[in-house]
């Protein structure tokens, strides 16, 4: 199990490059991926795009790659530009009749005439160098994950303990509840037949009963409900565990305490209920973090 929320970060530097990678995710529905790239390194954003996927596969996740490129640039000089600026110049002198000379400093600075050719940045060594820090700091991430996911699965395990603890002592519950119903429905069918002499009198007596016993039986419910937490457990024990599959299983473990809880509302076992209610909810919180 791992969460989708981490941290990793991974640096290299030699003499003629330096690379600075960070990694942020957070829970999200789905991918959410950003690349922050330098501009010169924008061919390499969908290649570096499958390799975050490669290891992430959920969650809103934020990549920023710096990259200094230590290496001297070329510098040319484009001698046409500067003559034809030169003639340009000096014409302009004669026709002011201007007899002072005019900086060469000024004439290369204003009009381009001195440019540096940029280093290359999509040879081998540089394109191996990103790839590679990329991938020290996702690994740097997953590890985080993992680490973050272990508490996870410890307190999944809890709640799931504690869960089974209660749903026990619902369940114990049970027998004595429907023998008291069984006795106060017995009551009732007496003062049915002793009131009443209609030719109804036994289709009020058969809804009555089928009234009772549905209020008072929650045994299949208890049943799924241990099913569901069996199902979650074996879940959250797979190398790869599925957050989205583990919510599905928790909307139904929701679902069968809510009726229980509708059907069997006796004070007494009110508590374990709501126990077991507010552990569903948890791990419903706790679920949509895991990736």
């Amino acid at each position: 199990m791992k969460s989708m929320t981490g941290y990793g970060r991974a640096t290299y530097t030699n003499e003629n490059i330096s690379i600075e990678t960070e990694i942020r995710s957070v829970n999200s529905r789905f991918l959410e991926l950003k690349i922050s790239l330098p501009r010169e390194l924008y061919f390499m954003e969908i290649e570096l795009s499958k390799l975050v996927k490669k290891y992430i596969n959920r969650g809103k996740v934020n990549v920023y790659i710096n990259f200094e490129d230590k290496r001297v640039p070329e510098i040319e000089l484009n001698e046409t530009r500067l003559k034809a600026y030169w003639d340009i110049y000096q014409k302009a002198l004669d026709v002011v009749e201007d007899k002072q000379n005019i900086p060469i400093t000024k004439i290369i600075s204003d009009n381009d005439i001195v440019r540096s050719k940029q280093c290359d940045l999509q040879s081998d060594e540089i394109h191996d160098a990103i790839v590679k820090n990329l991938e020290e700091a996702l690994k740097a991430h997953d590890k985080m994950a993992s680490i973050e996911g272990q508490s996870m699965l410890d307190f999944f395990e809890q709640s799931l303990n504690l869960m089974s603890e209660n749903i026990d002592l619902i369940e114990a519950a049970i027998p004595p509840f429907k023998k008291e119903y069984f006795e106060t429905l017995r009551a009732n069918i007496k003062n049915i037949l002793f009131d009443c002499a209609a030719k109804d009198d036994y289709r009020r007596l058969l809804q009555e009963s089928a009234l009772a016993v549905e209020k008072a039986d929650v045994t299949e419910e208890i049943v799924r409900l241990r099913d569901h937490i069996a199902k979650f457990r074996q879940m959250m024990r797979k190398d790869v565990v599925n957050g989205k599959s583990l919510g599905f299983i928790n909307q139904e473990m929701q679902r069968e305490i809510n009726t229980t809880g509708s059907k069997f509302g006796r004070t007494n076992v009110y508590p374990y209920i709501l126990i077991v209610k507010e552990e569903v909810e948890k791990c419903k919180e706790m679920i949509a973090n895991v990736r």
